[in-house]
């Protein structure tokens, strides 16, 4: 542990003569972020829920956490990663943006995020090193397009049963404005758009009609959906939609994209499985490892598992494949993560 330290700090020193002002004012933490610490919505319309996520990379042998991460405006929340990031591992931060509190004042609103980051020990004589930066979002809301709801709302549904939820947009000063269709997705929601009588005197509107499919994976979904427009302002408008699926067995999160990976280089995504309550299971297996991903298990019984999805591409190119967790609970109950990653060179 004596040698990770001080490469450490031997990294830390030598950074002070590579990097940029910005970084050297940020501190250390900001390598973590790949340098990608901003990240700007553009033009959108006041009302939409707007969500980044930006992409934690361990450079490190030792495992960190994201200690705390605050934020300079009520208008952005934050979900910071569960547990600690193992050395090579990958995590990410979501950032999202209620443009209803940010308001539609005419001039674009940035929101500074506070991220403090702290190893881990893995003795008790070992050093604890902290360091911070500040990340931003930013966008300009247009007060001329409305959302009816902060959120398209699916609520609370049983796995396997369809479920619709609907939000209307309308433009207030544009009455040649159309929602022209929806961009390509891999959601398992089909999306329809309608066009409606205006209700909060707009001069047009269209309604977003969600339909979730059968084969939805059981879990907490948020699913952003964009929709393409014949306005040049905003010819792109995101929509989010949220829901719960209600399962004996929930994989949280259940769609994990693990990003860009060099070559033989390793990074690692984390899930937590949940069984009925008070209920202990044993995992037996899964099936869909390959193509550089692996996954690790406990073979203990517990009610919540902790599964470790490790990625090492052997080659470049894209992977996308469907883990199915086997498991000893009754009437052989199995789970489904999708997990994503990019080999790169």
């Amino acid at each position: 542990m004596r040698s990770t330290v001080l490469i450490v700090v031997a990294v830390a020193a030598l950074w002070g003569g590579e990097i940029s002002a910005q970084a050297q004012e940020q501190g250390w933490a900001a390598k973590f972020f790949q340098g990608n610490l901003t990240h700007d919505f553009g033009n959108v319309p006041w009302g939409a829920q707007l969500t980044h996520k930006f992409t934690i990379t361990n450079i490190y042998n030792v495992p960190f956490i994201v200690e705390d991460a605050r934020v300079s405006c009520g208008c952005v929340s934050v979900k910071k990663p569960l547990g600690a990031i193992p050395p090579r591992g990958t995590a990410e931060l979501e950032a999202n943006m209620d443009t209803r509190k940010a308001g539609a004042t005419g001039r674009p609103k940035v929101v500074n995020i506070f991220v403090k980051l702290t190893s881990v020990p893995q003795s008790p004589s070992d050093k604890v090193f902290t360091s911070s930066c500040t990340l931003t979002v930013s966008c300009l809301a247009q007060g001329s397009i409305r959302y009816s709801h902060e959120k398209l709302q699916f609520g609370v549904v049983n796995l396997g049963s369809p479920a619709v939820g609907v939000l209307d947009i309308e433009h207030f000063t544009n009455p040649a404005f159309e929602i022209t269709g929806v961009v390509s997705h891999h959601h398992p929601v089909d999306v329809t758009i309608q066009r409606v009588q205006p209700r909060l005197g707009g001069r047009v509107a269209f309604r977003v009609v969600g339909t979730l499919r059968k084969d939805a994976p059981a879990g907490e979904i948020k699913y952003e959906v964009q929709l393409s427009t014949n306005d040049r302002t905003t010819p792109v408008l995101d929509v989010v939609m949220e829901g719960i699926i209600q399962a004996p067995l929930v994989a949280s999160p259940n769609q994990i994209n693990l990003g860009s990976v060099k070559v033989n280089e390793i990074v690692s995504g984390r899930v937590l499985l949940r069984g009925p309550a008070g209920t202990t299971f044993r995992i037996l297996g899964v099936d869909g490892e390959g193509d550089g991903l692996t996954v690790k298990v406990s073979d203990k019984a517990a009610s919540t598992h902790l599964i470790v999805i490790e990625f090492v591409p052997p080659q470049p190119g894209k992977v996308s494949r469907t883990l199915t967790i086997k498991t000893d609970l009754s009437g052989d109950l199995s789970a489904s993560v999708t997990v994503e990653g990019v080999g790169v060179p």
